[in-house]
């Protein structure tokens, strides 16, 4: 593995097959403007997560426990999150926790364990942030009591539509789950492991949330079953790759304390009907009156990604010459074969201080030329509002549009295999 650091957690990048043990320690290579040296292992993780099944180590994400009775603990999160977060025993609701300016001050999963006791799970970077803040909005007669238990427990996350058969085989139970669902299994000696159909690479999948003393127990059964269904292990740059492909903002880059759901193409993540949320009256009164930035995917269209100079996050964008905002995150797209970027527009008029919304049309508009310059050199793109369309891969196998890339174990044959030599006398 090749480690970088993210709030004092080593996490793997990437990983580099031809690296042998007695090698010294694999170190990032050196920086570079355009195509990394690493390009070739991030296309390889990242195509076992679309074709075969990835294992990713997301332990850094911040967890907490939030418990009290049941009327105050769902008063309390109804308070702070902008989604309905009454949900149902085992379910799992995505929502953000915004500030009275209607921007984010967290974006999180919530798993309701019991009627009066929710998960919760954030970016890395918010473990001691969100906790300050949501100690400064507890109620005053302690009815509700917050635990971080970001220590006690392992993530690893299970990417790619041979999850469910790799995962049937280690648990011995049925893995038939709804997005967004969450229950406990067994494996082998480790009880009491929370696996929810949800993952952070928009593929489908697990994520294990694994008591830290049986992690290492599980790791190794899930690379020695996985083996029949090419798992292997995958980091973080190709996670990103993944999500930023898909169109999903991340913390601190996209999602941050002054851009708002309105901007960021997350209004579905926001109950306006609830009686009251912290920054309900901010969003709606930007609802009303006009989103004045939005944020966007470009995809460069006159890229070659073996020669040409690489954006990485703080280029211009321009529309027909004028200035109208940056770019903030970028990726390569493997099955959409172009460099990807993410980025907020505002109006020229709205820079030049007369405040005017940035409308849809405005933004769709073919008559217009959007270039982004990358190290003085126009680009040309197009820019989109919504997540591209892309060939779905699912755990019951994929489109019929969809030729893959890679050659990944067969999972019936594998089964007609096994079901063979457990009949056949030995």
């Amino acid at each position: 593995a090749v480690f970088g650091e993210k709030m004092g957690w080593e996490r793997a990048l990437y990983f580099d097959p031809y690296h042998h043990r007695e090698d010294p320690p694999a170190e990032l290579p050196e920086g570079s403007f355009g195509k990394p040296d690493f390009f070739d292992h991030i296309e390889d993780e990242y195509l076992v997560c679309r074709e075969g099944v990835g294992l990713i180590d997301m332990s850094s994400f911040a967890k907490f426990i939030v418990r009290g009775d049941k009327t105050s603990v769902v008063n309390y999160l109804q308070m702070l999150c902008s989604n309905d977060v009454n949900i149902p025993v085992g379910g799992i609701i995505p929502t953000g926790m915004q500030n009275e300016g209607g921007g984010y001050e967290n974006d999180c999963l919530l798993i309701r364990r019991d009627t009066n006791s929710f998960f919760m799970v954030s970016p890395t970077q918010q473990q001691t942030r969100i906790l300050e803040w949501m100690e400064n909005h507890l109620p005053e007669d302690n009815s509700v009591g917050l635990q971080d238990v970001t220590s006690m427990y392992t993530v690893l996350s299970i990417a790619g539509p041979k999850s469910k058969d790799l995962m049937e085989e280690l648990s011995g139970e049925d893995m038939t789950m709804h997005p967004f669902t969450y229950k406990e299994v067994n494996v082998g000696y480790a009880s009491g492991v929370m696996v929810m159909a949800v993952t952070n690479t928009g593929e489908p999948g697990y994520s294990l949330y694994i008591p830290s003393e049986f992690a290492l127990q599980i790791y190794d059964n899930l690379m020695k079953v996985g083996r029949d269904y090419g798992i292997r292990n995958v980091g973080h740059m190709a996670m990103r790759f993944l999500r930023i492909e898909k169109f999903i903002p991340f913390w601190a880059e996209e999602l941050t304390s002054i851009t708002t759901p309105n901007e960021v193409n997350r209004t579905f993540k926001v109950k306006f009907d609830k009686e009251y949320f912290i920054g309900k009256d901010a969003l709606l009164k930007q609802k009303n009156e006009g989103v004045f930035k939005r944020l966007v995917q470009f995809h460069l269209e006159d890229f070659d990604k073996d020669e040409d100079i690489w954006p990485w996050g703080g280029e211009a964008v321009y529309r027909n010459g004028e200035f109208v905002g940056f770019v903030t995150s970028t990726a390569y797209g493997f099955t959409l074969h172009k460099m990807v970027a993410l980025g907020f527009v505002q109006h020229p008029l709205t820079l030049g201080g007369e405040k005017t919304p940035v409308e849809a049309a405005w933004i769709a508009d073919r008559t217009a030329s959007w270039t982004i310059d990358i190290a003085g050199k126009m680009c040309p793109v197009t820019v989109h509002l919504h997540p591209p369309k892309m060939p779905i891969i699912t755990q019951e196998g994929a489109a019929a549009d969809y030729k893959p890339k890679k050659h990944y174990p067969n999972v019936q044959l594998l089964k007609k295999i096994k079901e063979r030599e457990s009949k056949s006398p030995n």
